[in-house]
């Protein structure tokens, strides 16, 4: 694991390939990119050959799409950043256990983060299972979430949820929408997974989002922007006081 990345771009789009290959020689000197290719069968025979490290892939590709890439490489223990207009592959993407996701058009932060956050967990992605870390992963712009809702995994903006309750060894989550989710973990991985993402442990049963707080009523009761009244309890209710005034602009 020391050394340069080894990287290899998967791009059928000759600017879009310039724009990223320009975008990693200024950014990132520890990564080496070792094939820069735009079809299925090259990108096959490519990654057989040089064993990367770290590829970079458009999804929709001339001669197919990525997956049927991926797909020759079931034990593969290469990461992948995927980058691309076509949002509806999202769900499929995590399934193949993506690092992580930008969509285009995008900005050159979004990828310097990305890739910095690969580069800082490197050695502990290789010294666990993907799939944990796929489950407990937060994007590094902090946006996004997974959540396990019965034999499969979904990709949760962390602004949606306005509220978590606990359900025995499950947990509902609230979205904004008025969408339920029934996930498969109880609410204490929530509140350690959400503890700095303005998240807020109200009782034993309630997390919330002090983002979607409407009112406090007579400070007993929180009132959320889905009109659900959470009571307080009476120990956290200076600390609950506190929080409110850091979210004051």
């Amino acid at each position: 694991m020391n050394g340069k990345i080894k990287s290899i771009i998967i791009e059928d789009n000759e600017n879009a390939m310039e724009s990223l290959v320009k975008l990693i020689a200024t950014h990132f000197s520890e990564i080496d990119i070792i094939g820069k290719h735009s079809t299925i069968k090259d990108s096959i025979k490519a990654i057989k050959n040089q064993n990367p490290e770290l590829i970079l892939m458009d999804i929709v590709l001339k001669d197919g799409n990525a997956f049927e890439i991926l797909d020759h490489f079931p034990n593969n223990t290469f990461e992948v950043i995927f980058i691309t207009a076509h949002s509806e592959f999202m769900k499929r993407a995590f399934e193949h256990f993506a690092f992580t996701f930008i969509s285009k058009p995008f900005e050159d932060i979004e990828l310097i983060r990305a890739i910095q956050g690969y580069s800082t967990k490197r050695k502990r992605i290789f010294d666990h299972q993907r799939l944990q870390i796929l489950k407990d992963f937060i994007k590094e712009d902090g946006s996004k979430f997974l959540v396990h809702v019965g034999n499969e995994y979904l990709a949760v903006d962390i602004s949606d949820v306005v509220n978590c309750k606990s359900d025995g060894n499950y947990t509902q989550l609230h979205l904004k929408s008025g969408k339920k989710l029934l996930a498969s973990n109880p609410l204490k991985y929530y509140e350690n997974l959400l503890a700095y993402k303005g998240f807020y442990r109200m009782n034993r049963f309630d997390l919330i989002n002090m983002n979607h707080v409407k009112s406090i009523y007579k400070k007993e009761t929180v009132i959320l922007s889905n009109g659900t009244k959470i009571s307080i309890t009476s120990r956290n209710k200076i600390r609950l006081a506190e929080l409110m005034e850091s979210f004051k602009y």
